[in-house]
């Protein structure tokens, strides 16, 4: 029953104003606490994610670096032992005397002929048979075997190698390659057009600086070992095998299963990968990643590679992060910036390759990594709006009882 003044008007019902103030301040607590609540809850849920993912993405790095390191230590480890076979000597001594063409027919001919009885004491079938059974045993262990063998002169003048030539392309035997890193070692490419005389040929074992395959655009090494004469002393020549760095990688991300066991070809590796980048020279740069395919590379010039603005070119501050802290978990794919493949955040752990200047990079889509936890969100979310909902509706009724039993 409503109450009346004197004048006989009805007196406001001040309950009932004070339960819908109360109404609506207790659903509006409830809302602010679930939008709250509700991010407190995943964001407490995906931290652990984030910080397993990247932990296990840094054990990841780290083996890969030290994996990669030990493979190419193992390597040239083969080339140094041979480097002090008289027969590697003698056959740096009889190609003074040969000329370009005779070069590239005694290689020819040591290559078709490889198995057959062929001359003993001949150096370029000794030598061919060397390089034979050294990919062999790379393949009977599942290793990635090499993709050619090469030696140079004291002049950097090339006389030996195996294939004699790369498939579509002319022999680079008789050619000098004075001024590549793998004949000088001073840890980069000169021009090619770099007097001889002013180029000493390297003394000490080492792995060359990356440089640009001709048959696939991408970059590869040389593991390059000194060759000495009778005296011990004086270097007469250098004995290399080149590797590329896409398949050196691709050997450890069959290795360590990345994907479950089956791995995919690596332009299909979108989630999860390895990668490599160089950090000499006062930045970072990538000589290796699944988006650096032949297609790719073979439209960019090395002008382009090498410029500030290279695509392949990560960016100061992530370059100092992955330095100096070793992971992220807001990492920036510098291919991003051109293919929408590789955008958005990352997890990203890296580890030095020993003494190369080298970063190993294993990274992984951030969103993929905490994705169970954004379905929890979306059920909380759901679920808070029901239960929003249905508190409204029982409120709303409860409210309209009390409303109509105070009147």
């Amino acid at each position: 029953m409503r109450h009346r003044n004197a004048g006989g008007s009805p007196v406001p019902n001040v309950r009932s104003s004070r339960l819908g103030w109360g109404r609506s301040m207790l659903l509006l607590a409830i809302i602010l606490d679930r939008e709250t609540a509700v991010p407190r809850i995943v964001d407490a849920a995906e931290q652990p994610r984030r910080s397993f993912a990247l932990d296990s993405d840094v054990v990841t790095a780290e083996i890969l670096a030290e994996s990669v390191q030990r493979e190419l230590s193992a390597r040239q480890a083969v080339l140094e032992s041979l480097a002090e076979s008289p027969r590697l000597r003698q056959l740096i001594d009889d190609a003074r005397r040969l000329t370009d063409a005779e070069l590239f027919d005694r290689c020819d001919r040591a290559a078709r002929e490889s198995g057959t009885d062929s001359p003993a004491d001949d150096p370029y079938d000794w030598m061919n048979g060397v390089v034979r059974a050294a990919q062999q045993h790379l393949e009977s262990e599942g290793r990635t075997v090499d993709e050619s063998w090469f030696i140079t002169d004291v002049d950097g003048r090339q006389i030996f190698r195996l294939p004699p030539k790369d498939s579509g392309h002319k022999t680079t035997l008789g050619r000098s390659f004075h001024w590549r890193d793998y004949y000088h070692g001073l840890g980069r490419e000169l021009p090619p057009e770099t007097p001889r005389d002013s180029v000493s040929i390297r003394t000490q074992p080492g792995i060359s600086f990356p440089f640009r395959s001709r048959a696939t655009e991408q970059f590869m090494i040389a593991i390059a070992a000194p060759v000495r004469g009778e005296d011990g002393q004086q270097v007469i020549g250098v004995v290399a095998r080149t590797i590329g760095l896409p398949q050196l990688l691709r050997q450890w991300e069959v290795e360590m299963h990345l994907n479950g066991g089956t791995v995919p070809p690596r332009t299909e590796l979108h989630n999860r990968f390895l990668a490599l980048a160089d950090t000499r020279g006062g930045y970072a740069s990538l000589l290796d990643h699944p988006w650096m395919t032949h297609a790719r590379l073979e439209n960019m010039s090395d002008s382009e590679i090498d410029s500030p603005d290279s695509p392949l070119r990560i960016e100061r501050d992530m370059a100092v992060t992955l330095t100096s802290q070793r992971k992220t978990d807001r990492y920036r794919d510098p291919i991003g910036a051109i293919d929408q493949d590789f955008q958005g955040d990352w997890l990203a752990a890296a580890a030095p390759v020993g003494r190369t200047g080298w970063l190993a990079i294993v990274q992984e889509r951030r969103d993929a990594t905490v994705r169970p936890v954004d379905d929890l969100r979306r059920v909380f979310v759901n679920a808070g709006v029901w239960s929003v909902a249905i508190f409204s509706i029982l409120l709303g009724l409860l409210w309209y009882l009390l409303r109509r039993a105070a009147t």
